[in-house]
């Protein structure tokens, strides 16, 4: 239980598992959807005992709803613990950087002052005010050529910017916004490109335009929404779901293909271009099979997952050796090997923003 300390470890482990429990009830509620529409197709051929087997998965299904909220409410409850948690070493209490109460507190972090009472909200991603990087901008940036450079890590490969001091400003836990919206990470890492390129968004605010605004074909909002037994569907975005939210907020971009092998699988030269975008400056966010991201699954199980992508390494003679993801599933930036992230690519369209917007 050790890694359940109250300290920033704490923190991360506490939201991991408010997250894997939420994962988990998902999966349980999806796993017996799907199994009463298979015995349903196949009700002719099991006869006599078809109707005895749905009625056991009725039954299993009303147990399910029944526990369902109880099992939201343990979550919810983890991540709260979680923030309070956060909040307390923000302000320098316990096991922070900071100093007495009431003294100045970490850099960066939850971006909490020591002014703040006890209890007050914290921001989901804010950084330092003082920060140059951190968000303050009404519109986002459009450069002609990128602000960064890359600098050299303790190993002498090359780093484009600083991904894990920009962390500190970027959204790290999707579904804070509203707790029937859990599938909010296409929205989060829209949130996430208007703060790399200087906007100070919100989970909420993008969430609240998304569920609002009908796609141009009419077929729906530009986030799933309505889902009752299964709120991780609901905030779910698509690649041109996530361009037409970007576009709202003052960002022009585009959806690019991801390249296929010969078997139909992202191939390696999705690699270059994706290093190339990102250390161009650009915003750019992927979507991967976070099974297989995560876990290290062999195969796929359709768990279809928006991330941003922050920052390039290289070795000292420009070979791509991996990428920094921003996950807001995961807790943050995460570092991760170039061949990983190709295996774990879904073969959906990435976007990525004509604007250089850092």
């Amino acid at each position: 239980m050790a890694k359940y300390a109250i300290n920033a470890e704490g923190v991360r482990a506490m939201r991991l598992l408010s997250n894997k429990i939420l994962m988990c009830a998902n999966q349980v509620v999806e796993a017996n959807r799907v199994l009463e529409t298979q015995i349903l197709s196949l009700s002719d051929d099991l006869g006599v005992y078809g109707e005895p087997i749905l009625e056991i998965e009725r039954y299993n299904s009303e147990v399910l709803k029944r526990n369902y909220d109880s099992i939201m409410g343990l979550a919810k409850s983890v991540a709260k613990k979680a923030d309070q948690i956060e909040t307390l070493i923000s302000l320098g209490w316990i096991g922070g950087t900071g100093g007495s109460p009431g003294g100045p507190g970490p850099t960066g972090g939850t971006g909490y002052k020591a002014s703040d009472p006890p209890g007050s909200p914290v921001p989901s991603g804010s950084g330092n005010p003082s920060d140059p990087q951190a968000p303050h901008r009404a519109s986002p940036r459009d450069l002609p050529c990128t602000a960064y450079d890359f600098q050299s890590d303790s190993d002498g490969n090359l780093v484009y910017d600083s991904p894990m001091e920009t962390d500190a400003w970027l959204y790290k836990k999707q579904g804070t916004a509203k707790l029937w919206y859990q599938g909010t990470c296409g929205l989060c890492s829209c949130a996430n490109i208007l703060r790399l390129a200087g906007v100070e968004s919100t989970e909420r605010e993008v969430l609240d335009y998304a569920a609002d605004t009908r796609r141009p074909d009419s077929t729906g909002a530009l986030c799933e929404k309505g889902h009752l037994i299964n709120p991780g569907l609901n905030g779910a975005t698509c690649p041109e779901d996530r361009k037409a939210i970007l576009e709202h907020f003052g960002i022009d971009s585009g959806v690019f293909p991801v390249a296929k092998d010969r078997q139909g699988n992202p191939s390696d030269e999705n690699i270059d271009t994706i290093a190339k975008y990102v250390s161009e400056g650009r915003g750019v966010i992927i979507s991967v099979h976070a099974d297989m991201l995560w876990y290290d699954a062999p195969y796929p199980s359709g768990m279809y997952h928006a991330v941003t992508v922050t920052s390039v390494k290289k070795d000292p003679q420009g070979r791509i050796l991996g990428f920094y993801i921003c996950d807001s599933a995961k807790g943050g930036t995460t570092y991760y090997p170039a061949q990983k992230i190709r295996q774990a690519l879904t073969g959906s369209e990435m976007n990525v923003t004509y604007q250089i917007i850092r």
